[in-house]
């Protein structure tokens, strides 16, 4: 029966056909992926924590028990300001998580981190070098005022 092999080849066909396009699409996506995963841009990012220390007791000499520090995303703001000259390039804010990205020409600049009502003095300033089509990284640990000073924590 001629006529019912034809009519079973046009759905296979149809199948075949849109089973081809998921591949190709999916393949396309997946090819795109590392592009968009790139720096866009040259700059630095920029990560600010709340630092809680964790705590420790000596259950014989030399062995101590406890847990150790914690890091927190938080939102801080900062200034950027080119190392050589001394400019002020801008001064900026984290979103809520503690991250945020500057578009910089290569360069040397010092992240200057601002003061926060709570905290210890702010940490120190952080020289950071960028270059072509890269993002400098900076991380900015916050401690509290009650642990400021303290020997032994970072």
């Amino acid at each position: 029966m001629p006529g019912q092999t034809a009519i079973k080849s046009k759905p296979m066909k149809a199948t075949t056909q849109m089973l081809k396009l998921g591949v190709a699409t999916l393949l396309l996506a997946s090819s795109l992926h590392p592009l968009c995963a790139a720096p866009p841009h040259t700059g630095v990012r920029v990560q600010t924590f709340f630092y809680q220390p964790g705590f420790a007791t000596e259950v014989e000499p030399g062995v101590w028990v406890g847990d150790g520090p914690i890091l927190f995303p938080m939102s801080a703001s900062f200034s950027v300001v080119a190392a050589r000259s001394g400019r002020n390039v801008g001064h900026f804010a984290t979103d809520a998580s503690g991250t945020l990205e500057v578009s910089l020409p290569p360069g040397e600049y010092v992240i200057v981190p601002d003061k926060r009502f709570g905290f210890a003095s702010p940490p120190s300033p952080i020289q950071v070098m960028v270059r072509t089509k890269r993002c400098a990284e900076a991380y900015v640990n916050y401690q509290p005022a009650s642990v400021a000073g303290v020997s032994g924590l970072p």
